[in-house]
């Protein structure tokens, strides 16, 4: 028995050398043959060892790295795939899976990348791929070391399968990661990005694999760290992976970095009150240099802006203005040539919200945005010389929105910025009509101010308010005169700041010669009619209203150069429709009114009793026969005579009969008048005293206007007049009867 124990042990050993030899003459023949039906023999060789069980330990080097470089064969790699499952699924699995993580960490091996490449391969493969061998109980930190020594090769084949590895491992078991293979996954996505970096610059030798792929790889991983860290998944150390992130913005999507400046902000925001530690600034700065002044995508660099915000929001008062000065004013500074309008707009609103937060870095930040402004018109101006359409300025509009809304709100704070941004406003609007700039954005900017500047009104004391909804609330800290009589009440030891309303009445005189949008110069008109019903405010203005009504009356009777050019002007009779009421509301102004400007306005009145603004010139006159007497004196007879082309109408009835009611108690008016002149008065007033055509009240009324005109004439005239009126009133009175007889007898009014 002992003897045939040591033939056993001699016959084993004779065979476990046999197999271990033939493996390896298999091995060396296939990792150099370059013929497929050889390769193929030797790995069916290999298969059948493994199907055995008789694969020796000796061997299992020269094996596996036989299976790791046959699988860059793509006719073998199947066939390459099955034998190995099939090892590793044996008791030789850990040992297998040992020897390719020690080919990883050898240096010496390193030069093979084809070899390398296999090795990742299968271990990612058989630990968390789509053919995870179940037998093998490793964890994904075990393998992670050897995975990260090979990126650092320098191989690029090698490099972008461990990123597709670990971009696997990522996507199907980050919930099941901890901290410290977060960590090695991290250290190797360093080593990448490292390679990557030089790959890009030349540094490195080119390999099969483009740059981009690699990128594109690489993008993808990040993404699903990032779909793991926003489903609320442990991702180890968040710091270190937005780290990562920071480093590759040029590779990432506009969603990974906007992920990215949402992290940081959320950091910096959420820390405690001591939170400015010292070169954090510079580090801001450097923050706000790569992701907005170098980057190109807009929605980035918006976000970066955003960013900037949050943290002036967030960070200390003692503080603030250190940002301010050594951040934010230096990054946005060159706003006004950034050729990306989205950009533009939202660093306007930041900055007006920072004109509104920082009162004292008023000036510079207003120096900001009128160059953003004033940018935005020689833009204009130079595309309309060149006759090519306009740009659409939405930086500019976003500026005078903001402007506008913030005007408003600090009229009611002691900060003289609510008069700075007035004074940059209304020194636009000269600029516009300087430079002709009517383009449609324009047009929305300038109709923003103008109602701005045109809804203040004053009080008695000179204090100024927005009127909104009906209403005016006035602030006594800012006033439109400073003259005595015109105190205003100190709600503060500080006085109270002075608008310049004289700038902007200027400015409307500007738009009435040269505007040619009718939207803006009808919203013009409106304004001016509430506007010069305030006294307080529109004497202190100190306007030449003798040029403002000859300009309205040139207007009002369509004889102006640039009324033609009017756009979107339906209508000229639209444009007498919104003139005449401010006419209308001039005439109680006569003091401030030269000689001149009042007959120009009187015949202005006069000529338009003939059109569909007859009624509203009536009433206008009415006003000037008692304001305006001397003017009315000489002109009178003329508007008389024009009444008296008017149709007899009810609509007019009421107004007409008012103003010859008025006349009479002013003799001066019509002490020199003749007898045609009087006889013209009876003339208008008689046709109203037909009770068929007209109200009782409207009757009796006239009546009375002729009895009391009859007393007041001269004696001379009066028999004249007498049989005038006698043959007047019968002529009534037998159209009357004639209209009841045809009516079968009805009953009169």
């Amino acid at each position: 028995l002992p003897a045939v124990c040591g033939m056993c042990v001699c016959v084993a050993c004779v065979c476990c050398q046999l197999m271990f030899l033939c493996c390896r003459l298999s091995s060396t023949l296939a990792n150099k043959s370059t013929q497929i039906e050889i390769i193929e023999l030797c790995l069916d060789l290999l298969n059948a060892v493994v199907c055995y069980s008789s694969l020796p330990t000796d061997a299992l080097l020269s094996f596996v790295t036989t299976l790791c470089l046959s699988l860059n064969i793509e006719r073998v790699a199947r066939k390459s795939l099955e034998v190995m499952l099939r090892l590793l699924g044996t008791h030789l699995g850990h040992s297998a899976i040992y020897t390719m993580c020690t080919i990883l960490q050898e240096r010496s091996r390193g030069q093979d990348a084809l070899l390398l490449r296999g090795a990742v391969f299968y271990i990612s493969m058989s630990l968390w791929g789509v053919r995870r061998v179940e037998s093998l109980e490793l964890s994904f930190g075990s393998v992670l070391p050897s995975v990260r020594q090979a990126v650092l090769s320098g191989h690029t084949i090698v490099v972008y399968e461990v990123a597709l590895s670990l971009g696997r491992l990522v996507r199907c078991y980050s919930a099941q990661l901890h901290p410290l293979e977060w960590d090695l996954i991290y250290a190797a996505l360093e080593a990448i990005q490292l390679h990557l970096s030089r790959l890009q610059q030349a540094l490195v030798e080119p390999a099969a694999v483009p740059s981009s792929s690699l990128g594109q790889c690489l993008r993808e991983l990040f993404a699903s760290i990032e779909e793991a860290y926003e489903g609320g998944q442990s991702i180890g150390d968040a710091e270190r992976f937005f780290s990562l992130l920071e480093g590759s913005t040029e590779l990432l999507p506009v969603r990974s970095v906007l992920t990215l400046l949402s992290y940081r902000s959320s950091v910096i925001c959420s820390a405690e009150p001591g939170w400015l530690e010292p070169g954090w600034l510079e580090q801001l700065l450097g923050f706000m240099e790569k992701f907005y002044r170098q980057e190109t995508r807009s929605a980035i660099r918006v976000e970066a802006l955003n960013f900037l915000g949050r943290v002036l929001a967030e960070s200390p008062a003692s503080h603030q203005s250190e940002v301010l000065e050594r951040v934010a004013l230096p990054v946005l500074q060159p706003v006004a040539e950034d050729p990306d309008g989205e950009v533009r707009c939202r660093a306007m609103q930041l900055l007006i919200h920072l004109l509104g937060e920082t009162p004292k870095w008023a000036e510079p930040l207003l120096a900001i945005i009128s160059s953003v402004l004033q940018n935005g018109l020689d833009k204009a101006t130079q595309c309309k010389a060149e006759g090519e359409e306009g740009p659409k300025l939405p930086a500019s509009k976003a500026a005078i929105f903001g402007l506008t809304q913030l005007f408003k709100a600090k009229l009611h704070s002691s900060s003289p910025v609510a008069a700075k941004v007035f004074h940059l406003l209304v020194a636009f609007l000269h600029q516009h009509y300087q430079q002709g700039c009517f383009l449609p954005t324009a047009c929305a900017m300038r109709m923003n101010i103008f109602n701005c500047i045109l809804s203040l009104r004053a009080n008695e004391a000179g204090q100024v308010g927005y009127q909104e909804s009906g209403s005016v609330r006035f602030s006594p800290f800012f006033t439109c005169c400073l003259v005595p009589g015109c105190e205003t009440p100190a709600a503060s030891s500080l006085s109270p700041t002075l608008l310049n309303y004289r700038a902007a009445f200027s400015a409307v005189l500007v738009c009435l010669e040269e505007e040619r949008e009718w939207e803006v110069l009808a919203g013009l008109l409106h304004q001016l009619q509430g506007l010069l019903q305030d006294r307080t405010l529109t004497l202190a203005g100190m306007p030449d209203l003798s040029s403002l009504c000859q300009q309205l009356c040139v207007m009002a009777e369509e004889q102006g150069p640039h009324i033609t050019q009017l756009y979107n002007l339906s209508s000229k009779a639209d444009l007498a429709a919104c003139t005449y009421p401010v006419l209308a509301n001039l005439c109680s102004y006569p003091s401030h009114l030269d000689r001149k400007a009042q007959h120009v306005l009187v015949c202005c009145l006069e000529a338009g009793l003939v059109g569909n603004n007859a009624k509203t010139c009536i009433s206008a006159l009415e006003i000037c026969s008692l304001e305006l007497q001397a003017t009315m004196t000489r002109l009178l007879p003329r508007v008389l005579y024009r009444l008296g082309q008017v149709a007899a109408t009810p609509t007019l009835a009421r107004p007409v009969l008012s103003f010859l009611a008025g006349l009479v108690p002013i003799c001066a008016l019509y002490s020199g008048f003749v007898e045609q002149q009087y006889l013209s008065v009876f003339g208008i007033a008689l046709p109203y005293t037909n009770q068929e055509k007209y109200s009782s009240y409207v009757v009796v009324l006239a009546h009375q206007v002729i009895a009391m005109w009859f007393v007041r004439c001269r004696m001379q005239y009066r028999p004249t007049i007498a049989r005038f009126i006698h043959k007047s009133l019968a002529m009534n009175l037998s159209r009357g009867g004639a209209g009841q007889q045809g009516k079968g007898g009805g009953e009169g009014r």
